[in-house]
């Protein structure tokens, strides 16, 4: 056994420098995309490439290893692995981890982040990931663990690799059946891609199932070239295949310029994924003569492919951390940020990849695996325990006044009595009933249902508030990015969602119960993760061109809920704001072009902007009986000019989300109108 493990260790000093010329290819055309996507439109393909070298390089590295045994080839092959990887990736998980901890705050765009990171620990931030916004939503920008995705497949495929490369090494029959059942299960992954993203995309673009042909078929090419002899160089050896290397060239450059992310992953890694494989097979083992040939084998081209899996790591947390803070929009901050990118890769590469990968030390199986495995274990715990106490790390004032910024979600508590908020799942979604504890007197009769998008849910603090302060029960539902009683009529995927929280609320009205609906109405100036103004005046055309329509539906919605003696309660639009006020509240992201749409405005303009959504509440009332509105744009904006701050504390969360200090702020207004609704006083 120990001469058939030093034959694989000098098998794995094997060295191809077109592989490291492949690598700098991929590298480059991954962060030029993620720089501007414009440069490049299918830069992104580049990971693409990276699975079909990791098949081919992986399974060349245990070129010429006789295994004595399966156990023992699990033993070396896991050993290199952790080596290889392990090290450089928990340098960045961590140390990520903690910029995200002082530099983010919890919010929408970040809610993701650290089940991302954890996942990224344990190899399966894909499937995570492929709960939330796929790779190409402006919301995954604001991830920095986004770009583990790829990791996590190919650590995914490394789990049945062992397997695979004993049989296909075994020889004979063997080798020839699981070379056939490779191939037909590179034929099935291929057809499946074109399955899962039916439906979900996101699923299809991160899933290894789906990804399983790219990585394979650099395995089978590895398999194919020593079965033939064709995979180490001849003593006289032959030269460059050209009739390999340039359609492979030509096919990497087609995908590279096509850029069709609805094509991913099939048929469009097809490009780069065959692309790759004709390069390395005219390149293994021969002498490279063409000017492709050239470049991949030159110098610079392996330097920039040594630090490749460094420079992967790390590109893509520094551009979301400048989009978190200084900003990434300009190109000064891009090259800034590359230029922060590159000095973290080369630190990550001579200070940690490259010691820790040729340690001897570290070389015998039974001390690199279970040392990698405790620190994984040792450092996800860490990082998770981090990220629950971010209030002891974060440089954010936003982190540090959560009550200010943030609705309370869990209780609101008074002198006597403490309110917290239970989840009940029913058909739609789920619920959010109030729950009064240590409070003296029953729930009255009268209930308060809340239906409507997630400003809805920002009003979690008024909500509980009120809810102690008058013993009444609150059951909120909330459609997330779906309107309800709104200009136009609900979009194909929400209507189903609106009618059954509609079916489940008319199931349980009762005489003297209000509904009270709060909803963004009007058109936002910006996104929330956007620098540039929207077309509002395009949209108020939309919008008002399909009222007719909205009305419509708005009247059935309340025939649904036409219990006789029930109260309808419309919110009108607050103040709205083009700046996402979370993201600009601090020394280090107040330049943040995101925030340049400024904090005040004048209240003449956001008057006029909200005047469509008050006539269709005037018509609403008309014709509904009991329905009434309520209106928090006084009390948040009381003079001529509109702020997003009172006495230096923030009135909105983002641009259009009122803050925890807004919702005590409006607390007594609120009261107010629901007394006069005939909701007992306590």
């Amino acid at each position: 056994m120990e001469s058939r493990i030093r034959m694989a260790k000098d098998a794995e000093r094997l060295y191809f420098p077109y592989i490291d010329g492949l690598r700098a290819l991929s590298i480059i055309a991954v962060v030029l995309y993620h720089l501007e996507p414009a440069l490049l439109p299918g830069g992104f393909s580049g990971v693409d490439i990276f699975f079909v070298v990791s098949g081919f390089i992986v399974s060349a590295s245990l070129h010429g290893y006789k295994a004595s045994g399966f156990l023992a080839l699990v033993a070396l092959f896991y050993a290199r692995r952790f080596r290889r990887i392990v090290p450089a990736l928990l340098f960045m998980l961590v140390t990520t981890s903690l910029a995200v901890v002082v530099f983010i705050p919890e919010a929408f765009l970040s809610n993701n982040i650290r089940r991302t990171a954890i996942a990224a620990f344990f190899g399966f931030s894909n499937f995570r990931l492929a709960g939330g916004p796929d790779y190409f939503s402006p919301l995954a920008e604001f991830n920095p663990f986004t770009h583990t995705w790829s990791l996590a497949v190919e650590e995914q495929f490394y789990l049945i690799f062992p397997v695979l490369i004993f049989l296909l090494t075994g020889g004979g029959r063997i080798a020839r059946a699981a070379a056939a059942g490779l191939f037909a299960l590179c034929v099935l992954s291929f057809a499946y891609g074109f399955i899962e993203p039916s439906t979900s995309f996101r699923l299809g673009f991160y899933s290894s199932f789906s990804r399983f042909w790219e990585i394979a078929l650099g395995v089978l090419l590895y398999a194919t070239l020593a079965r033939f002899g064709m995979f180490e160089a001849r003593p006289v050896p032959l030269p460059e295949l050209r009739a390999a290397t340039f359609p492979g060239s030509a096919l990497i450059v087609a995908g590279f310029l096509a850029g069709n992310s609805q094509a991913y992953p099939v048929p469009g890694a097809a490009l780069p994924v065959f692309g790759a494989l004709l390069l390395i097979a005219g390149l293994q083992g021969r002498v490279p003569l063409s000017p492709i040939g050239r470049v991949l084998s030159s110098r610079t081209a392996v330097a920039i492919g040594l630090i490749s899996y460094s420079l992967y790591l790390w590109h893509w947390p520094v551009f979301v951390l400048f989009r978190w803070t200084a900003g990434f929009s300009t190109p000064v901050q891009k090259l800034v940020a590359l230029a922060i990118a590159v000095a973290l890769a080369l630190i990550s590469y001579f200070v940690v990849e490259k010691p820790l990968r040729t340690l001897p030390w570290l070389r015998a199986p039974l001390r690199a695996i279970p040392l990698s495995l405790a620190a994984v274990i040792l450092l996800a715990w860490g990082g998770d325990r981090m990220f629950a106490n971010a209030s002891n790390f974060s440089a954010s004032v936003v982190t540090a006044n959560r009550a200010d910024w943030y609705p309370e979600t869990r209780t609101r508590a008074g002198a006597d009595c403490r309110v917290e908020w239970r989840t009940k799942p029913f058909a739609a979604g789920t619920a959010f009933l109030s729950q009064r504890n240590g409070c003296e007197g029953a729930d009255t009769s009268a209930r308060l249902f809340v239906i409507g998008d997630s400003h809805a849910t920002a009003y979690f603090t008024m909500l509980a508030d009120y809810a102690r302060l008058r013993r009444a029960p609150v059951a909120l539902y909330q459609v997330p990015g779906c309107y309800f009683v709104h200009l136009v009529p609900s979009a194909a995927g929400c209507a189903a969602t609106v009618g059954a929280v509609l079916d489940e609320v008319a199931g349980q009205l009762k005489a003297g119960d209000v509904v009270f609906m709060p909803s963004l109405r009007v058109p936002r100036f910006r996104e929330h993760w956007g620098e540039r103004d929207l077309d509002t005046v395009g949209a108020w055309n939309g919008m008002t061109q399909n009222s007719e329509a909205g009305f419509a539906e708005a009247l059935a919605a309340f025939a649904r809920l036409g219990i006789p003696g029930v109260h309808f309660v419309f919110e009108l639009p607050k103040p709205i704001f083009p700046t996402p006020l979370f993201r600009c509240s601090d020394w280090f992201n107040r330049s943040n072009p995101a925030c340049n749409g400024g904090t005040r405005m004048d209240r003449a303009l956001l008057e006029r902007h909200r005047q469509p959504v008050i006539a269709f509440a005037e018509r609403l009332q008309g014709k509904v009986a009991n329905f009434s509105t309520w209106d928090p744009f006084p009390l948040l904006c009381p003079g001529s000019t509109c702020s997003m701050l009172k006495d230096g504390k923030p009135l909105l969360f983002d641009a259009d989300h009122v803050s925890g200090f807004a919702n005590r702020l409006l607390l007594a207004d609120f009261v107010r109108k629901m007394d006069e609704l005939g909701a007992p006083p306590r």
